[in-house]
């Protein structure tokens, strides 16, 4: 049985549900945070196990979220939180 997962709240730290604008080198994104078995890349739904969704979780609007792939390092800004 799948349970979908609604969109989380805007007014504190990410979660599952949450749409997130966040910007790196320059360029700015919108992600939405989902259980495993609703990611969809290409349209901006990753999961909250992803190296970039688990990053995110617990963050708020205006921190800077690390994330660290095969040894490279990137930083992501938080620039909105829905």
């Amino acid at each position: 049985m799948a349970i979908v997962i609604d969109e989380g709240p805007s007014d504190g730290p990410i979660q599952i549900g949450n749409r997130v604008t966040v910007e790196s080198n320059g360029s700015q994104r919108t992600y939405q945070i989902v259980g495993s078995q609703e990611t969809d890349p290409k349209s901006g739904r990753i999961s909250y196990l992803s190296p970039i969704g688990a990053a995110l979780l617990g963050h708020l609007a205006g921190d800077v979220a690390t994330v660290q792939i095969d040894g490279r390092v990137t930083e992501y800004k938080i620039i909105e939180v829905k």
